[in-house]
């Protein structure tokens, strides 16, 4: 991802919720995809991971409705929204050591 023509003073809550949502949309991608039956042309997931994606899938949705409601956004000019949204997630990813 680019950084961002700008910077921003983003604010830790915003940081925070980005990276609780990095953290449930890697917990959904990491859940087994089983192959798929090629009797039924579907997929055999168990109860246990049907239930684990929907919970994770609302816990996303639930953090991304938080973080565009931050009220942060609302003292961000229109032509900076991109880039503002930028810098929250490259805030909010881990910081990887310089490699050399």
């Amino acid at each position: 991802m680019a950084k961002p023509k700008k910077t921003f003073d983003v604010p830790e809550r915003l940081i925070g919720l980005q990276q609780e949502w990095y953290a449930a949309d890697a917990e959904l991608v990491a859940i087994p995809t089983p192959p798929i039956d090629p009797e039924t042309g579907g997929r055999p997931w168990t109860p246990e991971q049907l239930e684990q994606m929907a919970t994770l899938r609302e816990r996303l949705r639930d953090l991304a409705g938080r973080i565009a409601a931050d009220e942060w956004w609302g003292g961000i000019a229109r032509e900076d929204l991109v880039d503002a949204r930028s810098a929250v997630k490259v805030e909010a990813r881990p910081k990887t050591p310089a490699a050399g």
